[in-house]
């Protein structure tokens, strides 16, 4: 028996490394998900021939507009794959750059720079999204970063988004939103809180929802307080 577990622990140990020796590295052009850039990872060759990417996964684009060299594109993203799909935490950055002349003084250039920048955070079990997910827009401008919309509430179980949900959008000293909750399979559900400006006037609209169903909505004048709109279905 002693010996049967002896070579049974070998016998495994050494699948492990016959897998690990199979495992190449590749680094170059790549395009993901349309996006022509560079990338590093690594990967199996399956039986067929076939690229099973396995292990750390990192992407890079950094290039100027074909049709316009004053714009820039950066994009980022790392994550990991397992057996080809992709697991655990992945990070997105995506920046667009917009370089702007405005006077040439001698051999000095002054330029202004204007950019938007997009992170995502986002996580993966078995190849599905899982867990909470981050979004966050911001713009520079003027030497300044400001934030002009974030998703602070997303969760994902087993590829179905479900759960809280939150998105904010700044304009200026307003804040607009979006917040409510969601059954399995992205189902409204329970009150929904709406925020936005019509003709420059701040709205709140609260809708509520059974199972997907809208069961009624009022819209209200914040400023005022007054109920400009008031709908029941149900």
């Amino acid at each position: 028996m002693k010996f049967k577990s002896i070579a049974a622990l070998l016998f495994g140990c050494l699948i492990s490394w016959s897998s690990w020796a199979q495992q190449q590295e590749f680094e170059g052009d790549y395009v993901f998900n349309g996006v022509k850039g560079t990338a590093k990872f690594n990967f199996l060759e399956g039986k067929e021939g076939e690229i099973i990417k396995d292990g750390p996964f990192r992407f890079r684009r950094n290039v100027a507009d074909s049709l316009d060299k004053t714009r820039f594109y950066k994009t980022t993203i790392t994550g990991a794959y397992r057996e080809n799909l992709k697991a655990g935490d992945w990070f997105y950055r995506d920046l667009r750059h917009q370089v702007t002349i405005k006077d040439i003084e001698e051999f000095t250039v002054d330029t202004e720079l204007s950019s938007e920048e997009i992170r995502l955070r986002a996580a993966y079990e078995k190849g599905l999204p899982s867990g909470k997910w981050n979004f966050v827009r911001n713009t520079y401008k003027d030497g300044k970063l400001s934030p002009k919309a974030s998703v602070e509430e997303l969760n994902f179980t087993k590829g179905m988004i479900e759960g809280s949900f939150q998105y904010k959008e700044f304009a200026g000293r307003r804040t607009y939103f979006v917040r409510g909750g969601l059954l399995p399979g992205g189902i409204m559900n329970g009150e929904w809180t709406f925020v936005y400006a019509v003709d420059d006037v701040l709205i709140s609209e609260v809708r509520n929802y059974d199972k997907g169903f809208l069961l009624g909505l009022v819209k209200r004048n914040l400023e005022t307080d007054e109920v400009v709109y008031e709908q029941v279905f149900f």
